[in-house]
């Protein structure tokens, strides 16, 4: 006798809630899994960031410590470089006295002193040159119809100079024709004129960094040449840090 509809409806319920419990089955078990497979991941990516923002952070203090590192050397090696640096001034006596000087027949020559009022000796010493308009020289002066032109007649005489310690070394100065291009006397470009000189030194401390000092002074030459040359102004400027 084939089941009735109720016993079908049966079967039916019977194996509904036998795949429910299966599947209910199923999913408590795996959703414990999933969980734990989900947090994990996010805790990995997280544990990652934080690393990540950890190690940037670690990278930038270290930069900062480094940079502060480099400043403290720098500035240490600054001041031992100041602390031995020497600083040259030309003699204020010039301005009270007259530069030793002696006249030939075509050139004028004189020979101012510097002093060593710095921090360390010098050593090394010489007077900067450079290419004129007629061949190497201090420095040029350009009028209208002459060049004043003043050359290294006789370098530094001490090329070592300590502390307290004072140098001369002799300019030259030639007078140069514009119009005829040749050297004229030294008489020919007028007395009681005044003329700016401006010369540099270079030299090393002990050391051996390499230093440029420029200087300048304003002088009158003289009606009488027995007298040497009067300095009306002189200035000294700071030495600069050359290598």
């Amino acid at each position: 006798m084939p089941p009735s509809i109720s016993e079908d409806n049966a079967i039916i319920r019977e194996d509904m809630e036998q795949t429910c419990d299966f599947w209910s089955t199923v999913l408590s078990t795996l959703t414990p899994i999933v969980v734990m497979i989900c947090t994990f991941i996010f805790q990995n990516r997280k544990h990652k960031k934080d690393m990540a923002s950890q190690q940037g952070q670690f990278a930038k203090q270290l930069d900062i410590e480094k940079n502060n590192h480099q400043r403290i050397f720098e500035q240490s090696e600054e001041y031992n470089r100041i602390a031995i640096m020497p600083y040259f001034e030309m003699s204020r006596e010039l301005l009270v006295e007259s530069i030793p000087t002696f006249f030939e027949k075509s050139f004028l020559a004189f020979s101012p002193a510097i002093e060593n009022v710095g921090n360390g000796a010098a050593v090394e010493m010489g007077i900067v040159e450079h290419m004129g308009s007629h061949g190497k020289c201090v420095y040029e002066e350009d009028s209208p119809d002459i060049t004043k032109i003043y050359w290294n007649h006789e370098n530094i005489r001490d090329t070592i100079t300590k502390v307290g310690d004072k140098t001369e070394f002799v300019l030259g100065l030639r007078v140069i024709d514009k119009n005829t291009n040749k050297e004229t006397g030294y008489d020919d470009e007028g007395e009681q004129s005044f003329s700016e000189v401006y010369f540099s030194i270079r030299f090393r401390d002990l050391k051996l960094n390499l230093y440029e000092q420029c200087f300048e002074f304003t002088y009158r030459t003289p009606s009488d040449k027995t007298i040497g040359v009067n300095a009306i102004e002189v200035k000294s400027m700071a030495p600069k840090l050359i290598r």
